[in-house]
């Protein structure tokens, strides 16, 4: 679900300013990417159990490491 949401900012940064493109990508890379950071209609398809939380905690907690 996570990698999902995530393939599709990645589909949508091309709408994005490159200096906002290289911010999100960072945040992916380093895991600190939360759905605060997310396009809000992506934000919206983000489950509530995850809202706010990093994308290294979200893993952690699925048992992806």
């Amino acid at each position: 679900m996570v990698d999902g949401l995530l393939a599709r900012v990645r589909r949508l940064r091309p709408n994005c300013s490159p200096k906002r493109k290289s911010e999100l990508q960072a945040k992916i890379n380093n895991g600190t990417i939360t759905s605060n950071d997310l396009p809000g209609e992506i934000q919206s398809e983000f489950p509530g159990e995850f809202k706010g939380k990093t994308l290294n905690d979200t893993r952690k907690e699925c048992g992806i490491e």
